[in-house]
Formats: structure tokens, C-alpha cells, sequence
């Protein structure tokens, strides 16, 4: 899986946190390989940006465009087709990890 399987519309659902949540990834205009694009939380925008290494699929979320507020760990889940991806998210404020599900909206 690679950087094209990244690129559209996902709906997130993360562990203890309200939905809807809607994350779109383009591909990036600063990084070859790389993905960026936008997280809607109900109307709360942030920003994301990140990449594909040995299959692990690392993103940084931003809710100033400037500072880190969340790391998004994950890797596609297997039989889905490249239409869902599971891992962590952890807030850049502390706190446990929080388990979240991707999924390519008219995927799976």
C-alpha cells in the first residue's frame, strides 16, 4: 500500500470522541510520498499531514496549522481492500492512546 491508497474522503471514529468525523487526504504539496489535508470534527477544522513508512501509516494532526495537537498511528486492516485503516491516536497533550478506525467513505 502506498501513498495513492491514502488520498480521499475517510470517516473516522475514535475511541470516546463524538462524530462525525471527516479527514481528507490529498497528496502533499511539500512532500513527494507524503499526504496532507483536513480533519472536520462537527465544524471544528484542523489540518493533517503525514506518510507511509514500512507499511506504518504516520500522521500529525494541527488544530493551529503550527503546533502538533494529535499523532494518528495506524496500517490498513487486512482484507479491506486498502478501504480501512485501525491504530492509535494520541493527543499531544498526554492521555491515553485511543483507538480509531478510518474508513474510505463509499468503501467497505
Amino acid at each position: 500500500m502506498g501513498q495513492a491508497d491514502l488520498l480521499g474522503l475517510w470517516q473516522a471514529e475514535i475511541e470516546s470522541q463524538p462524530g462525525p468525523i471527516a479527514v481528507l487526504l490529498e497528496e502533499s504539496k511539500e512532500f513527494s510520498e507524503g499526504v496532507s489535508g483536513g480533519i472536520d470534527r462537527d465544524g471544528r477544522k484542523a489540518q493533517i499531514a503525514g506518510d507511509i513508512e514500512d507499511g506504518e501509516i504516520q500522521l500529525e494532526e494541527s488544530e493551529d496549522g503550527t503546533h502538533i495537537s494529535a499523532n494518528w498511528t495506524g496500517q490498513f486492516s487486512q482484507g479491506s481492500c486498502g478501504n480501512e485503516i485501525k491504530g492509535t491516536w494520541q493527543g499531544a497533550q498526554g492521555g491515553a492512546p485511543r483507538h480509531f478506525v478510518l474508513r474510505k467513505a463509499g468503501g467497505l
